[in-house]
C-alpha cells in the first residue's frame, strides 16, 4: 500500500481541524473524526464506522490530533520567518495567556497570512508524511 500525496494532505487538512485520522492500513482508506464526539455520554460508539474501527483495531493506525505544545513549536518556528518587529509582536502575544488565539488573530490578520497558511499546511504535510514513514507506510516522494 502506497498512500498519495493527496491523501497525506486530506489527513493534514483534517489534522489542523482537530480530528483524528484513522488510517485502515490494508487498504489506505481513512476516516477523519473528532475525538470529543466518538463517544455517547454512556461511552458508546455514535456510528457504523466507530464501530468498524473497533472491531478491527489491529487493522488501522491512529494519527492523532497535534498537542498544543506542537502547535506552539510550529508557531515559534514561524515566528522566525517574518520581519524583527513582527517577529517580536508575535513572541509577546505567544508568552501571554490563550496563545494560540492570539497569534492566529494576529497572523490572520496581518500580511503574513498568506505565508502562514503556507507554512503551517506544509508543517502539517511534513508531520502526517513522516508519522506514516515511521510506521512503514510508503508514501510518494
Amino acid at each position: 500500500m502506497q498512500i498519495s500525496d493527496q491523501q497525506i494532505w486530506q489527513m493534514a487538512k483534517s489534522l489542523q481541524q482537530g480530528h483524528d485520522i484513522y488510517l485502515n492500513k490494508d487498504t489506505g482508506e481513512f476516516h477523519a473524526l473528532p475525538d470529543s464526539q466518538q463517544f455517547t455520554p454512556e461511552g458508546l460508539f455514535r456510528t457504523d464506522v466507530h464501530r468498524q474501527i473497533t472491531d478491527h483495531w489491529d487493522h488501522y493506525l491512529i494519527i492523532s490530533a497535534m498537542e498544543s505544545w506542537e502547535w506552539f513549536e510550529i508557531m515559534e518556528d514561524f515566528a522566525h520567518e517574518v520581519d524583527e518587529a513582527f517577529h517580536y509582536q508575535l513572541l509577546e502575544v505567544m508568552y501571554q495567556h490563550n496563545p494560540l488565539d492570539n497569534f492566529r488573530r494576529m497572523v490572520e490578520s496581518s500580511s503574513y497570512r498568506p505565508q502562514w497558511d503556507t507554512f503551517r499546511d506544509e508543517r502539517f504535510f511534513n508531520y502526517v508524511r513522516d508519522y506514516l514513514k515511521s510506521e512503514d507506510i510508503e508514501t510518494e516522494d
